[in-house]
C-alpha cells in the first residue's frame, strides 16, 4: 500500500500485490483505492492485513474534501474519517466503510 501526493494536500492511495519473484501483479501503478486531504505529517494510519485468500484488508485515513486548516481539530465542518477497503485476490474493491479510527488490526484467518 503507498500514497502518491497528487497536488497540494491531496493524496491517492494505491495497493499492490507483489509475487514472490518481485513483480507488481496488479498493473504498474496497483490498483486506486482512494483519495484523501491530508496535513503534511506522518501517515501512522496506515495498515494493511492479509484475508487469508490472496486479498487484503486495508485501512487509511484522512479528509474527504480540503478543511479550513486554521479552524481547531473538532470545529472544522468535515472532520478525520478512517476509511477501510477489503480487496480479492485480484485486486477488485469487494466493499469499502468509513469509520471513526482504527488504531490496530489483525487477521481472522476466516477472510477478514
Amino acid at each position: 500500500m503507498y500514497e502518491d501526493i497528487k497536488s497540494g494536500n491531496q493524496h491517492d492511495f494505491y495497493i499492490q500485490k507483489i509475487s514472490s519473484e518481485g513483480e507488481a501483479l496488479w498493473g504498474e501503478e496497483g490498483v486506486l483505492i482512494g483519495s484523501a486531504y491530508k496535513q503534511c505529517d506522518s501517515f501512522h494510519e496506515l495498515h494493511i492485513v492479509s484475508d487469508s485468500s490472496g486479498g487484503a484488508v486495508m485501512t487509511w485515513s484522512g479528509y474527504p474534501s480540503e478543511p479550513d486548516w486554521k479552524q481547531p481539530p473538532g470545529q472544522r465542518p468535515i472532520e478525520y474519517l478512517t476509511h477501510v477497503t477489503k480487496v480479492d485476490s485480484n485486486g477488485n474493491a469487494v466493499w469499502q466503510r468509513e469509520v471513526r479510527g482504527v488504531d490496530h488490526m489483525i487477521s481472522d484467518e476466516a477472510g477478514g
